[in-house]
């Protein structure tokens, strides 16, 4: 016979990095580092069951407004540094002696640029679901 494995809540894993989210028998316990890996529309409907039971969910919402605040200042951080690093590295190719380097280093600049930008607007398109949520 098989085991399940013990749930997050149950192991030594719990804590800081899992939320628990209960409404009635349904229970999640969500990893908060992939919380932004979900779709939207799945994460609205846990913040809506979460908020059905406000008490018993006290923690969480502690624990999740202070994940996204944290998270839309580390993302904003990384947003900084990156447009920091493309302002100053980025060249008109046709200008540097190195053309075909020159422009991969562009390129680069430009995608780590972009990639900041989009966690930066997921974190805080997150944080508007969940303060949405905490509102209604």
């Amino acid at each position: 016979p098989t085991t399940l494995p013990p749930l997050p809540s149950e192991g030594r894993e719990m804590g800081a990095e899992y939320v628990c989210i209960r409404a009635g028998a349904f229970r999640a316990d969500i990893r908060l580092r992939s919380i932004l890996e979900l779709n939207a529309a799945p994460f609205r409907k846990l913040m809506r069951l979460m908020r059905s039971a406000e008490g018993e969910n006290r923690a969480a919402i502690d624990q999740l407004g202070a994940y996204f605040s944290a998270a839309a200042a580390e993302t904003k951080a990384g947003l900084d540094a990156a447009s920091q690093a493309f302002s100053n590295g980025w060249m008109d190719p046709k200008r540097h002696f190195l053309y075909q380097p020159q422009r991969r280093k562009n390129a680069q600049l430009k995608a780590s640029l972009k990639n900041a930008k989009s966690r930066y607007d997921r974190v805080l398109k997150f944080q508007s679901i969940f303060k949405g949520e905490q509102n209604v």
